[in-house]
Protein backbone atom coordinates (compact mmCIF):
# COMPACT_ATOMS: atom_id res chain seq x y z
CA UNK A 1 0.00 0.00 0.00
CA UNK A 2 1.37 3.43 -0.96
CA UNK A 3 2.66 5.74 1.76
CA UNK A 4 0.24 8.31 0.34
CA UNK A 5 -2.77 6.38 1.65
CA UNK A 6 -1.50 3.94 4.29
CA UNK A 7 -2.47 4.97 7.85
CA UNK A 8 0.44 7.06 9.10
CA UNK A 9 0.96 5.02 12.28
CA UNK A 10 1.34 1.83 10.19
CA UNK A 11 4.08 3.15 7.89
CA UNK A 12 7.42 1.41 8.50
CA UNK A 13 10.90 1.74 7.03
CA UNK A 14 10.16 -1.08 4.56
CA UNK A 15 7.30 1.01 3.12
CA UNK A 16 9.65 3.95 2.65
CA UNK A 17 12.26 1.71 1.03
CA UNK A 18 9.69 0.24 -1.38
CA UNK A 19 8.55 3.74 -2.32
CA UNK A 20 12.12 4.91 -2.97
CA UNK A 21 12.90 1.78 -4.98
CA UNK A 22 10.30 2.94 -7.50
CA UNK A 23 12.58 5.91 -8.28
CA UNK A 24 9.73 8.43 -8.43
CA UNK A 25 11.00 11.90 -9.29
CA UNK A 26 10.38 14.87 -7.06
CA UNK A 27 7.17 16.51 -8.23
CA UNK A 28 4.21 18.50 -7.06
CA UNK A 29 3.48 15.90 -4.37
CA UNK A 30 6.89 14.41 -3.48
CA UNK A 31 9.98 15.97 -1.87
CA UNK A 32 13.22 14.25 -0.76
CA UNK A 33 15.48 15.87 1.83
CA UNK A 34 18.78 14.50 3.09
CA UNK A 35 18.17 16.19 6.42
CA UNK A 36 16.50 19.12 8.03
CA UNK A 37 18.18 22.18 6.52
CA UNK A 38 21.24 23.29 8.48
CA UNK A 39 20.48 26.88 7.42
CA UNK A 40 17.30 28.38 8.83
CA UNK A 41 15.85 24.93 9.37
CA UNK A 42 12.44 26.09 10.62
CA UNK A 43 11.80 28.37 7.70
CA UNK A 44 12.79 25.74 5.14
CA UNK A 45 10.59 22.93 6.45
CA UNK A 46 7.79 25.42 7.05
CA UNK A 47 8.04 26.52 3.41
CA UNK A 48 7.79 22.92 2.22
CA UNK A 49 4.79 22.11 4.41
CA UNK A 50 2.91 25.31 3.55
CA UNK A 51 3.58 24.84 -0.19
CA UNK A 52 2.09 21.34 -0.10
CA UNK A 53 -0.91 22.57 1.90
CA UNK A 54 -1.45 25.38 -0.61
CA UNK A 55 -1.32 23.04 -3.60
CA UNK A 56 -2.36 19.36 -3.68
CA UNK A 57 -0.78 18.00 -0.51
CA UNK A 58 2.19 15.66 -0.55
CA UNK A 59 4.96 13.70 1.13
CA UNK A 60 8.30 14.94 2.48
CA UNK A 61 10.87 12.23 3.24
CA UNK A 62 13.55 13.61 5.54
CA UNK A 63 16.58 11.34 5.54
CA UNK A 64 16.37 10.48 1.84
CA UNK A 65 18.86 12.28 -0.37
CA UNK A 66 18.19 12.97 -4.03
CA UNK A 67 20.14 12.76 -7.27
CA UNK A 68 18.65 14.11 -10.49
CA UNK A 69 15.42 14.61 -8.53
CA UNK A 70 15.20 10.87 -7.75
CA UNK A 71 15.80 9.22 -4.35
CA UNK A 72 19.44 8.34 -3.80
CA UNK A 73 19.94 4.66 -2.94
CA UNK A 74 20.72 3.10 -0.59
CA UNK A 75 18.78 5.32 1.82
CA UNK A 76 21.24 7.03 4.16
CA UNK A 77 18.71 8.22 6.75
CA UNK A 78 19.39 10.86 9.36
CA UNK A 79 20.48 10.46 12.99
CA UNK A 80 17.68 9.30 15.23
CA UNK A 81 16.96 11.48 18.25
CA UNK A 82 13.92 11.60 20.47
CA UNK A 83 11.28 14.20 19.74
CA UNK A 84 11.37 14.29 15.93
CA UNK A 85 7.58 14.07 15.69
CA UNK A 86 7.15 16.94 18.10
CA UNK A 87 9.80 18.95 16.26
CA UNK A 88 7.89 18.84 12.97
CA UNK A 89 4.61 19.76 14.69
CA UNK A 90 6.26 22.67 16.48
CA UNK A 91 7.76 24.02 13.25
CA UNK A 92 4.40 23.86 11.51
CA UNK A 93 2.49 25.52 14.35
CA UNK A 94 4.96 28.32 15.03
CA UNK A 95 5.92 29.29 11.50
CA UNK A 96 2.84 28.79 9.32
CA UNK A 97 -0.35 30.85 9.37
CA UNK A 98 -3.07 29.61 9.47
CA UNK A 99 -1.45 26.61 11.20
CA UNK A 100 -1.02 23.33 9.31
CA UNK A 101 -1.17 19.97 11.07
CA UNK A 102 0.86 17.44 9.08
CA UNK A 103 0.89 13.71 9.85
CA UNK A 104 4.36 12.54 10.91
CA UNK A 105 5.96 9.13 11.38
CA UNK A 106 9.57 8.47 12.38
CA UNK A 107 10.69 5.21 10.74
CA UNK A 108 13.85 3.77 12.28
CA UNK A 109 15.99 1.40 10.24
CA UNK A 110 15.38 -2.22 11.15
CA UNK A 111 19.09 -3.08 11.19
CA UNK A 112 20.37 0.26 12.50
CA UNK A 113 18.17 1.94 15.07
CA UNK A 114 20.51 4.93 15.19
CA UNK A 115 19.21 6.02 11.77
CA UNK A 116 15.70 7.04 10.72
CA UNK A 117 13.59 8.55 7.96
CA UNK A 118 10.96 11.12 8.95
CA UNK A 119 7.80 10.81 6.87
CA UNK A 120 5.84 14.08 6.77
CA UNK A 121 2.48 13.80 5.04
CA UNK A 122 0.63 17.04 4.33
CA UNK A 123 -2.99 17.18 3.28
CA UNK A 124 -4.28 19.76 0.83
CA UNK A 125 -5.82 22.53 2.92
CA UNK A 126 -9.14 24.30 2.68
CA UNK A 127 -7.79 27.31 4.61
CA UNK A 128 -5.46 28.64 1.92
CA UNK A 129 -3.35 30.62 1.49
CA UNK A 130 -0.95 29.47 4.21
CA UNK A 131 1.86 31.94 4.73
CA UNK A 132 5.37 31.80 6.21
CA UNK A 133 8.08 34.42 6.84
CA UNK A 134 5.85 36.33 9.24
CA UNK A 135 2.87 36.09 6.87
CA UNK A 136 4.73 37.68 3.94
CA UNK A 137 5.59 34.54 1.94
CA UNK A 138 3.12 32.36 0.07
CA UNK A 139 4.54 29.24 -1.60
CA UNK A 140 3.16 26.59 -3.94
CA UNK A 141 4.47 23.43 -5.58
CA UNK A 142 5.23 23.38 -9.31
CA UNK A 143 5.81 20.13 -11.21
CA UNK A 144 8.87 21.41 -13.03
CA UNK A 145 10.62 22.64 -9.89
CA UNK A 146 12.10 20.67 -7.01
CA UNK A 147 11.70 23.52 -4.52
CA UNK A 148 8.57 25.41 -3.43
CA UNK A 149 8.03 28.56 -5.49
CA UNK A 150 6.65 31.92 -4.47
CA UNK A 151 3.07 32.12 -5.71
CA UNK A 152 2.41 34.74 -8.41
CA UNK A 153 -0.36 37.27 -7.78
CA UNK A 154 -2.97 35.46 -9.88
CA UNK A 155 -2.39 32.20 -7.97
CA UNK A 156 -2.62 34.00 -4.63
CA UNK A 157 -5.97 35.38 -5.73
CA UNK A 158 -7.07 31.87 -6.71
CA UNK A 159 -5.95 30.45 -3.37
CA UNK A 160 -7.91 33.11 -1.51
CA UNK A 161 -11.05 32.24 -3.49
CA UNK A 162 -10.55 28.47 -3.36
CA UNK A 163 -12.99 27.83 -0.51
CA UNK A 164 -15.80 29.81 -2.15
CA UNK A 165 -15.27 28.21 -5.55
CA UNK A 166 -15.01 24.73 -4.05
CA UNK A 167 -18.30 25.15 -2.17
CA UNK A 168 -19.94 26.33 -5.39
CA UNK A 169 -18.57 23.26 -7.16
CA UNK A 170 -19.87 20.96 -4.40
CA UNK A 171 -23.34 22.45 -4.74
CA UNK A 172 -23.12 22.10 -8.53
CA UNK A 173 -22.20 18.42 -8.34
CA UNK A 174 -24.98 17.59 -5.89
CA UNK A 175 -27.54 19.62 -7.83
CA UNK A 176 -26.60 17.92 -11.09
CA UNK A 177 -26.86 14.44 -9.54
CA UNK A 178 -30.37 15.31 -8.30
CA UNK A 179 -31.31 16.59 -11.76
CA UNK A 180 -30.16 13.36 -13.39
CA UNK A 181 -32.31 11.37 -10.99
CA UNK A 182 -35.32 13.65 -11.52
CA UNK A 183 -35.00 13.45 -15.31
CA UNK A 184 -35.62 9.71 -15.39
CA UNK A 185 -39.01 9.09 -17.10
CA UNK A 186 -40.30 6.70 -14.42
CA UNK A 187 -39.58 9.10 -11.57
CA UNK A 188 -43.16 10.42 -11.83
CA UNK A 189 -44.45 7.00 -10.76
CA UNK A 190 -43.07 7.43 -7.26
CA UNK A 191 -43.78 9.89 -4.47
CA UNK A 192 -41.17 9.24 -1.80
CA UNK A 193 -37.40 8.74 -1.92
CA UNK A 194 -34.33 8.12 0.21
CA UNK A 195 -30.78 9.16 -0.63
CA UNK A 196 -27.29 8.93 0.81
CA UNK A 197 -24.39 11.00 -0.48
CA UNK A 198 -20.76 11.54 0.46
CA UNK A 199 -18.59 14.27 -1.05
CA UNK A 200 -15.41 16.18 -0.16
CA UNK A 201 -16.40 19.40 1.59
CA UNK A 202 -14.21 21.44 -0.77
CA UNK A 203 -14.03 19.58 -4.11
CA UNK A 204 -11.99 21.93 -6.28
CA UNK A 205 -10.02 19.35 -8.32
CA UNK A 206 -10.65 15.80 -9.64
CA UNK A 207 -9.39 13.01 -7.38
CA UNK A 208 -8.96 10.48 -10.19
CA UNK A 209 -8.55 10.48 -13.95
CA UNK A 210 -11.58 9.46 -15.99
CA UNK A 211 -9.97 6.29 -17.36
CA UNK A 212 -9.46 4.86 -13.85
CA UNK A 213 -12.82 5.79 -12.35
CA UNK A 214 -14.65 2.55 -13.24
CA UNK A 215 -11.75 0.39 -12.09
CA UNK A 216 -11.53 2.09 -8.69
CA UNK A 217 -15.32 1.89 -8.30
CA UNK A 218 -15.19 -1.85 -9.03
CA UNK A 219 -12.46 -2.37 -6.45
CA UNK A 220 -14.43 -0.36 -3.87
CA UNK A 221 -17.60 -2.49 -3.96
CA UNK A 222 -19.02 -3.76 -0.67
CA UNK A 223 -21.75 -6.10 0.51
CA UNK A 224 -23.65 -5.62 3.73
CA UNK A 225 -26.68 -7.64 4.83
CA UNK A 226 -28.96 -7.69 1.76
CA UNK A 227 -27.35 -4.69 0.08
CA UNK A 228 -24.63 -4.64 -2.57
CA UNK A 229 -22.97 -1.36 -3.49
CA UNK A 230 -22.32 -0.54 -6.26
CA UNK A 231 -24.47 -2.79 -8.40
CA UNK A 232 -22.67 -4.92 -10.95
CA UNK A 233 -21.90 -2.99 -14.18
CA UNK A 234 -21.88 -2.24 -16.99
CA UNK A 235 -21.82 1.39 -16.00
CA UNK A 236 -23.21 4.22 -18.05
CA UNK A 237 -20.99 7.25 -18.54
CA UNK A 238 -21.87 10.92 -18.28
CA UNK A 239 -19.96 14.15 -17.87
CA UNK A 240 -17.33 13.67 -15.09
CA UNK A 241 -18.96 10.50 -13.74
CA UNK A 242 -20.16 6.94 -14.11
CA UNK A 243 -23.77 5.98 -13.39
CA UNK A 244 -25.42 2.72 -12.38
CA UNK A 245 -29.20 2.74 -12.36
CA UNK A 246 -31.96 0.16 -12.27
CA UNK A 247 -35.60 0.73 -13.08
CA UNK A 248 -38.31 -1.78 -12.21
CA UNK A 249 -42.03 -1.53 -11.74
CA UNK A 250 -41.68 -1.06 -8.00
CA UNK A 251 -38.29 0.64 -7.59
CA UNK A 252 -36.11 3.30 -9.13
CA UNK A 253 -32.42 3.24 -8.12
CA UNK A 254 -29.75 5.71 -9.25
CA UNK A 255 -26.10 5.74 -8.20
CA UNK A 256 -23.44 8.17 -9.41
CA UNK A 257 -19.67 8.19 -8.78
CA UNK A 258 -17.92 11.42 -9.76
CA UNK A 259 -14.30 12.34 -10.55
CA UNK A 260 -14.41 14.92 -7.76
CA UNK A 261 -15.24 12.26 -5.17
CA UNK A 262 -19.04 12.50 -5.05
CA UNK A 263 -20.75 9.22 -4.16
CA UNK A 264 -24.50 9.68 -4.62
CA UNK A 265 -27.21 7.03 -4.31
CA UNK A 266 -30.94 7.70 -4.43
CA UNK A 267 -33.85 5.30 -4.66
CA UNK A 268 -37.62 5.33 -4.53
CA UNK A 269 -39.61 4.08 -1.56
CA UNK A 270 -42.32 1.56 -2.35
CA UNK A 271 -45.90 2.38 -1.38
CA UNK A 272 -49.43 1.15 -1.97
CA UNK A 273 -52.84 2.65 -1.28
CA UNK A 274 -52.91 1.08 2.17
CA UNK A 275 -49.24 1.10 3.08
CA UNK A 276 -46.68 3.88 3.38
CA UNK A 277 -43.79 2.42 5.34
CA UNK A 278 -40.15 3.43 5.58
CA UNK A 279 -38.24 0.29 6.52
CA UNK A 280 -35.51 1.13 8.99
CA UNK A 281 -33.44 -1.90 7.98
CA UNK A 282 -33.38 -0.79 4.31
CA UNK A 283 -32.30 2.74 5.22
CA UNK A 284 -29.55 1.45 7.50
CA UNK A 285 -28.29 -1.00 4.86
CA UNK A 286 -27.97 1.77 2.26
CA UNK A 287 -26.15 4.08 4.68
CA UNK A 288 -23.76 1.33 5.76
CA UNK A 289 -22.96 0.30 2.18
CA UNK A 290 -22.46 3.82 0.84
CA UNK A 291 -20.17 4.81 3.73
CA UNK A 292 -18.07 1.65 3.51
CA UNK A 293 -17.82 2.04 -0.27
CA UNK A 294 -16.75 5.65 0.30
CA UNK A 295 -13.91 4.58 2.59
CA UNK A 296 -12.67 2.11 -0.04
CA UNK A 297 -13.02 4.66 -2.83
CA UNK A 298 -11.18 7.46 -1.01
CA UNK A 299 -8.46 5.03 -0.01
CA UNK A 300 -8.12 4.05 -3.66
CA UNK A 301 -7.70 7.66 -4.83
CA UNK A 302 -5.55 8.71 -1.85
CA UNK A 303 -7.99 11.25 -0.37
CA UNK A 304 -8.07 11.66 3.42
CA UNK A 305 -9.62 15.10 3.84
CA UNK A 306 -12.93 16.48 5.07
CA UNK A 307 -16.15 14.95 3.72
CA UNK A 308 -19.84 15.80 3.96
CA UNK A 309 -22.19 12.87 4.67
CA UNK A 310 -25.87 13.42 3.92
CA UNK A 311 -28.89 11.18 4.60
CA UNK A 312 -32.19 12.45 3.15
CA UNK A 313 -35.77 11.30 2.88
CA UNK A 314 -38.35 13.27 0.91
CA UNK A 315 -42.06 12.97 0.26
CA UNK A 316 -42.53 11.03 3.51
CA UNK A 317 -45.02 13.17 5.40
CA UNK A 318 -47.65 10.80 6.79
CA UNK A 319 -45.39 7.77 6.33
CA UNK A 320 -44.62 5.31 9.12
CA UNK A 321 -41.24 4.02 10.22
CA UNK A 322 -41.32 0.24 10.66
CA UNK A 323 -38.79 -2.42 11.44
CA UNK A 324 -39.39 -6.14 10.78
CA UNK A 325 -37.05 -7.36 13.48
CA UNK A 326 -36.69 -9.41 16.60
CA UNK A 327 -37.66 -6.43 18.74
CA UNK A 328 -41.39 -6.69 19.48
CA UNK A 329 -43.01 -3.59 20.87
CA UNK A 330 -46.43 -5.25 20.44
CA UNK A 331 -47.82 -8.44 18.92
CA UNK A 332 -47.45 -7.02 15.41
CA UNK A 333 -44.43 -8.18 13.42
CA UNK A 334 -44.04 -4.81 11.76
CA UNK A 335 -44.82 -2.49 14.63
CA UNK A 336 -44.83 1.19 13.74
CA UNK A 337 -41.94 2.87 15.51
CA UNK A 338 -42.81 6.44 14.62
CA UNK A 339 -44.15 8.62 11.86
CA UNK A 340 -43.31 11.74 9.92
CA UNK A 341 -46.31 13.85 10.85
CA UNK A 342 -44.83 17.29 10.35
CA UNK A 343 -41.98 17.20 7.81
CA UNK A 344 -42.25 16.17 4.18
CA UNK A 345 -38.46 15.87 4.02
CA UNK A 346 -35.68 15.06 6.48
CA UNK A 347 -32.01 15.78 5.82
CA UNK A 348 -29.21 14.89 8.23
CA UNK A 349 -25.59 15.91 7.64
CA UNK A 350 -22.23 15.18 9.23
CA UNK A 351 -18.81 16.65 8.42
CA UNK A 352 -15.89 14.40 9.30
CA UNK A 353 -12.51 13.55 7.86
CA UNK A 354 -12.01 10.25 6.04
CA UNK A 355 -9.67 9.24 8.82
CA UNK A 356 -12.33 9.97 11.47
CA UNK A 357 -14.93 7.95 9.56
CA UNK A 358 -12.52 5.03 9.33
CA UNK A 359 -11.52 5.12 13.01
CA UNK A 360 -14.95 5.98 14.48
CA UNK A 361 -17.25 4.37 11.93
CA UNK A 362 -19.75 2.74 14.33
CA UNK A 363 -19.90 5.80 16.57
CA UNK A 364 -20.60 8.17 13.66
CA UNK A 365 -23.25 5.92 12.10
CA UNK A 366 -25.00 5.35 15.42
CA UNK A 367 -25.06 9.08 16.13
CA UNK A 368 -26.52 9.72 12.67
CA UNK A 369 -29.29 7.17 13.21
CA UNK A 370 -30.07 8.41 16.68
CA UNK A 371 -30.97 11.77 15.11
CA UNK A 372 -32.80 10.03 12.26
CA UNK A 373 -35.00 8.05 14.66
CA UNK A 374 -35.75 11.18 16.70
CA UNK A 375 -36.70 13.06 13.52
CA UNK A 376 -39.13 10.26 12.61
CA UNK A 377 -40.95 10.52 15.92
CA UNK A 378 -39.11 7.87 17.97
CA UNK A 379 -38.83 9.93 21.15
CA UNK A 380 -38.18 7.07 23.58
CA UNK A 381 -34.46 7.07 24.46
CA UNK A 382 -34.41 3.40 25.42
CA UNK A 383 -36.24 2.37 22.25
CA UNK A 384 -33.81 4.31 20.03
CA UNK A 385 -30.81 2.78 21.80
CA UNK A 386 -32.16 -0.77 21.48
CA UNK A 387 -32.99 -0.31 17.80
CA UNK A 388 -29.52 1.10 17.05
CA UNK A 389 -27.80 -1.66 19.01
CA UNK A 390 -29.73 -4.30 17.04
CA UNK A 391 -28.85 -2.69 13.69
CA UNK A 392 -25.14 -2.33 14.31
CA UNK A 393 -24.28 -5.16 16.68
CA UNK A 394 -25.43 -8.06 14.53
Amino acid sequence: MSIFVKPINEIEFEDVKAFCDEQIEENRRVEYKKDFSSKDEKKQIAKEISAFANTHGGIILVGVGEKDRKPKLPIAGRDYVKGLNEKVTSIALKNIYPPVFPETKVCRFGDNLEKAVVVIRVQESDETPHTVERTTGIYVRVDSQSEPQRAPFEEIEWLMNRRKKAVENRERLLRRAEERFNNQPTKKNFNAFQSVSVIPVFPHAPLVVLEKLSDIADKSKVSYSNCNFMLTGPYKTAHECIICDSVYESVLNHTEINLFGLIFSKQSLWESHNEKNVYLSKVSELVECVLRFSLNFYKGVGYRGLILISLSLEGTRGWFLTNPSSIKWSDDIEQSLGSSNFDDSITLERKVTVRELSERFDEIVKDLFNEFLWSFGVDNDYQRKELIDEMYNK
